[in-house]
């Protein structure tokens, strides 16, 4: 008898040793406990959640903390060693501000080729019609800033004074033009001939073109070598 009392007392010990199970935690007391965190961080909102859900058990008070996504959901963390964690939306909560994207610096001006004075379409510029300034932009429109790459160029379009000139207001760049005189080189051996011409067609450096023969008419094919010069192509009269 005696030693029966004794595994019972032996039973009842261990029992009330063991564990002890924590109740659920319910929706209200998780509202209460974002509230206060809200308030902590000096955040306004509210947490979407019904008062009458319930949360696993927790020993210990969950924990809420910000999640990535900013003020807009809170994580509900337990910390007992078989947690859990759940989010939770805040209503008017405060997304994660992006870091704003500095943009590169960029010159606030650049030096461009511009135009003296106004001047018609067709005007071949010469450097009386030119000058070089400092003008607001990065200079990736297309300005043109060596001032031999305009000179002797026709104007595609009419420009107004102190207009900046960019590489679409003037035409080709064209050593030979339709209607020119030029000369013609005819090499043969040792010998060269020149003779003149008149261009059929405008061309640039090294292009090939057709010309006409000044003394006999006839249309020769050439290859522009200079401005207003031409060389006959081989076996080409």
């Amino acid at each position: 008898m005696h030693l029966r009392v004794i595994r019972l007392c032996l039973v009842l010990l261990a029992l009330l040793s063991g564990p002890v199970r924590a109740d659920p935690i319910s929706g209200q007391q998780v509202i209460d406990l974002v509230h206060q965190a809200l308030d902590a961080a000096g955040q306004g909102g509210r947490p979407v959640l019904s008062p009458h859900r319930g949360f696993p058990p927790c020993a210990a008070d969950p924990a809420v903390t910000v999640s990535k996504a900013g003020w807009s959901v809170v994580e509900i963390t337990c910390p007992d060693p078989q947690g859990w964690t759940r989010r939770v939306r805040i209503a008017g909560g405060q997304p994660m501000a992006r870091a704003a994207r500095t943009a590169p610096d960029r010159p606030t001006s650049t030096r461009a080729i511009v135009l003296t004075e106004s001047l018609s379409k067709g005007t071949v510029l010469t450097r009386d019609h030119l000058e070089t300034r400092d003008i607001p932009g990065a200079g990736r429109d297309g300005r043109i800033t060596d001032m031999s790459a305009a000179i002797g160029r026709r104007l595609k379009a009419n420009l107004g004074a102190r207009q900046a000139v960019l590489a679409r207001h003037l035409d080709h760049d064209w050593m030979v033009r339709e209607g020119v005189p030029v000369t013609i080189e005819i090499k043969t051996g040792p010998i060269i001939i020149e003779t003149g011409g008149v261009a059929l067609q405008s061309g640039q450096l090294g292009e090939a073109i057709r010309v006409s023969n000044a003394r006999s008419g006839r249309t020769i094919h050439v290859t522009v070598t200079g401005p207003n010069k031409t060389r006959v192509r081989p076996n080409i009269r």
